[in-house]
């Protein structure tokens, strides 16, 4: 029988409509993943309300501000909170005292903005019982690191290999691990940063300068050592003398060793826009910014035309740069680069890339790997400086990057530099956005007593030439990083590149000709046989294995100087460990010697799926990893395997060689 036929009515009170409203309220506040807060962090705010001394706002009202002092700073709960809101005269309708369930949720509405504008991350009542929660610290042999979608991403991933045995050895840092940690959680990102960003140059000037360099008489070539297209090629960059010797002094240094020179070649480890960009930044003269377009001279119906891309400067475009810069000795171009990335941490929105592949992706100033920051540890500490401070006012963000490349890929000289920027009362300088704080601070050119770039760029205005024709390039190709002609036509693109083929097939076999007319009719056998024995009686000099090479087929430039980065940087940038000690000493311990064995032979890889008949992607990573490791070998006992070349010992030292 219902309780309607009873006499008991079956529609709800007012006192359970009120209680449902509450509890729905209640739900809907509820976040659907709340957030796990750490004991550090818990600790943080509870020590920073204790010694807060101002306690107003003026977007809260009165009533709501003292509700949010009674809890945090009197610690009133329950019925007492309740009476002493009534004793303050804040009642209910009807003269009852408002429960203290809605008094809580008043409260949460409002006392996470009002602590985040006092600079405390704001922990809610529910959740600072965790505080004496243990401490958890993943393991680093557990951890990956990202995927990388394309170059502009950042470094290559790898992922880190799982320790064998069941326990794994403890390293030395592990307690310089733990209080970074601590310290990271108790930082608090600014909330409010005054953003001034810088103006555009227009694409007139970068004309200008292009026309400039390309009529300088006393120029520098650069190309690659493999051999690249004749001079005057997009590909061969030129870089006037003058500037140079005025603006690199790397550079000057070599020049003033081979006054002669006229040719720099650099190996696959320097990116060839990365030259091209280097050079627009100090030739024909210094710039008063980084360049804002890849400029290329074209043919198109018999009439020359310079065709322009924007540069989107990425993390790893940004860092290529400044590593290529700080080699030759250009302390300017560094400068321009720590100005670009004050302007990139001060935007008020995350500017987007278009990678390679065609997706979007945001710019991470973060997006270093341990190599960059170790390295400039060691040699450049404007630089070093910038970035751990960077590293400070991400808080959480940059905690996640130290912990995803495995705290051991860091060198101490990091985790030091971190931790005293943690505990330091003194605020972050890169906070702020003050053009000429960065410069007094960061820039290179107070180490010599020299002028800023900004300043130089305005001592040296460049003389105007004839306008040439521009085409804009509307989209990138993203097989190809640099710039190629784009039409309205299909058809337009692959003529020009047909031409250029054609070109160089004639040019070939010009040179074909020319070695055939010095050679007499001979037989094929004959032929091979000459160019044999040429080869070895090129051992007297050079060594059987550094042929010279054939005057037709080099180039007219005689005077070359090689230049690369520094092993110290390749080395640890491609095979750094996971031992913290051997990657500090560069003495890299082999990560996947120990699946290779030799047997008939064959090589037998130990490990599942290793010897497949066809290898999945996470096999072809680590065989990969084992000929680059061997590789690594190599260059470590001098050998030269990206050239071929390799020194022999002394006729004195040939008995010990042999031992």
């Amino acid at each position: 029988m219902s309780d309607s036929m009873n006499g008991v009515s079956d529609k709800p009170t007012a006192e359970t409509k009120e209680k449902g409203k509450t509890y729905s309220r209640y739900q809907s506040h509820k976040e659907p993943n709340e957030r796990r807060y750490t004991p550090e962090e818990i600790q943080a705010f509870d020590e920073g309300r204790k010694i807060l001394a101002d306690w107003g706002d003026d977007e809260l009202s009165e009533k709501h501000l003292k509700l949010i002092q009674w809890i945090d700073r009197d610690h009133f709960r329950g019925e007492k909170l309740q009476q002493r809101w009534s004793d303050e005269g804040y009642r209910g309708k009807g003269e009852k005292l408002i429960s203290h369930t809605v008094l809580n949720r008043w409260y949460n509405e409002r006392a996470e903005k009002f602590y985040a504008k006092k600079g405390l991350v704001w922990v809610p009542l529910r959740k600072r019982r965790d505080r004496n929660t243990k401490i958890s610290v993943q393991s680093k042999s557990t951890l990956l690191v990202p995927k990388r979608t394309s170059d502009r991403s950042g470094a290559i991933p790898r992922p880190q290999e799982k320790t064998k045995g069941r326990f794994r050895k403890r390293t030395s840092f592990e307690k310089l691990d733990l209080k970074l940690l601590n310290l990271f959680s108790k930082t608090v990102k600014p909330t409010a940063i005054i953003v001034n960003l810088s103006a555009k140059r227009k694409l007139q000037s970068d004309i200008n300068r292009y026309h400039a360099n390309q009529q300088s008489i006393h120029a520098i070539s650069f190309r690659r050592k493999d051999g690249d297209a004749p001079r005057g090629h997009p590909s061969r960059p030129l870089l006037r003398r003058d500037s140079a010797v005025r603006y690199c002094t790397s550079l000057r240094d070599m020049l003033k060793a081979n006054p002669h020179t006229n040719t720099i070649v650099y190996g696959e480890d320097i990116d060839q826009i990365t030259v091209r960009r280097f050079i627009a930044c100090v030739s024909p003269s210094i710039r008063a910014g980084l360049p804002i377009h890849d400029l290329v001279e074209i043919v198109e119906n018999s009439h020359k035309t310079i065709m322009s891309t924007q540069i989107q400067w990425s993390m790893q475009e940004l860092q290529d740069l400044y590593i290529f810069s700080h080699h030759m000795g250009a302390s300017d171009v560094c400068d321009m680069v720590i100005d670009r990335w004050h302007e990139e941490l001060h935007r008020p929105t995350v500017r987007m890339l278009c990678t390679e592949l065609g997706s979007i992706e945001a710019f991470n100033i973060l997006g270093f790997e341990p190599a960059f920051l170790n390295y400039l540890a060691e040699h450049d500490h404007k630089g070093f400086d910038f970035l751990i401070e960077v590293l400070v006012i991400k808080g959480e963000e940059g905690w996640k990057l130290l912990s995803t490349y495995g705290l051991s890929s860091w060198s101490e000289e990091v985790k030091t530099a971190v931790i005293e920027k943690l505990e330091s009362v003194d605020p972050v300088s890169v906070s702020i956005n003050d053009t000429d704080a960065i410069c007094q601070g960061y820039h290179h050119h107070h180490e010599h007593g020299g002028k800023c770039y900004r300043v130089q760029a305005t001592a040296a205005p460049l003389a105007t030439y004839p306008t040439t024709p521009v085409t804009h390039s509307k989209r990138v190709n993203f097989f190809n990083k640099y710039p190629q002609p784009v039409a309205p036509g299909n058809t337009r693109r692959w003529e020009i590149q047909r031409a250029f083929s054609e070109k160089e097939q004639e040019i070939k076999n010009k040179r074909k000709r020319r070695r055939n007319e010095d050679i007499p009719e001979l037989d094929s056998d004959a032929h091979i046989q000459k160019k044999l024995k040429e080869f070895y009686e090129d051992s007297d000099d050079r060594g059987p294995y550094n042929r010279a090479e054939d005057p037709d087929d080099s180039d007219d430039d005689t005077h070359e100087l090689s230049i690369s980065l520094p092993d110290e940087y390749n080395d640890s940038r491609y095979y750094f460990s996971a031992d913290s000690e051997t990657y500090e000493d560069g003495n890299f311990t082999p990560r996947y010697t120990t699946f290779v064995q030799v047997e008939n032979d064959r090589i037998r890889y130990n490990g599942k799926g290793m010897n497949g008949t066809k290898d999945g992607k996470g096999v072809a990573y680590k065989k990969m990893a084992l000929v680059e490791e061997r590789l690594a070998l190599f260059r470590a006992h001098g050998y030269d395997v990206d050239g071929m070349h390799v020194e022999l010992p002394d006729e004195e030292d040939a008995g010990n060689y042999d031992e």
